[in-house]
């Protein structure tokens, strides 16, 4: 094996091979680390808030998401809970955000999921999530909740949008160029 092949664990240090998708000391799941969908810095998975999402009653409608609790929270995700204003640590965030459903019966709907409430009054939706972002695809409360359209952003994620797009002019001037 050449010496190149080999990389640090993200999580405990040992060395492993590049393609490895376990680490045999620690069993990390993620050795390599995973990127954060805001600041897109990779990092230990152990330090990311894990997410998945689907449209609620639709089969083979699922997507994830990873991201630092702290991007999160600069994007305007609250740290209290809405009703019993509770603080939620990390272990909170991700309790509540493994599974977010979109739809029918999804966010913003009168009965989410009994793992979609604050654990210390059992409010449902505490975040006040009313749906994902088109850039980033982290979850957007309404008082983060930038909208273009029929879409929404949050707001630093629409500027980022809008700056990646060249927009109609642009496009038509490189063409004519």
């Amino acid at each position: 094996m050449q010496q190149g092949q080999l990389l640090a664990c993200i999580d405990c240090g040992k060395p492993l091979h590049v393609s490895a998708d376990v680490c045999p000391a620690c069993k990390s799941r993620a050795p390599h680390g995973m990127t954060c969908r805001i600041c897109g810095t990779r990092d230990s998975s152990l330090r990311l808030i894990s997410m998945r999402f689907s449209r609620y009653g639709e089969p083979d409608s699922d997507w994830s998401a990873v991201a630092h609790s702290a991007c999160m929270r600069r994007l305007g995700m609250p740290e209290r809970c809405t009703t019993c204003n509770v603080v939620f640590d990390d272990a909170a965030l991700q309790s509540m955000l493994t599974y977010v459903p979109f739809g029918t019966f999804g966010i913003g709907l009168s009965f989410p999921p009994e793992d979609f409430r604050c654990a210390s009054c059992r409010s449902p939706n505490p975040l006040q999530i009313v749906t994902a972002c088109n850039h980033c695809w982290c979850p957007i409360s309404e008082a983060a909740r930038e909208r273009r359209g029929n879409t929404s952003f949050h707001a630093e994620c629409a500027d980022k949008k809008k700056s990646q797009s060249p927009g109609c002019l642009g496009v038509l001037s490189s063409w004519l160029a």
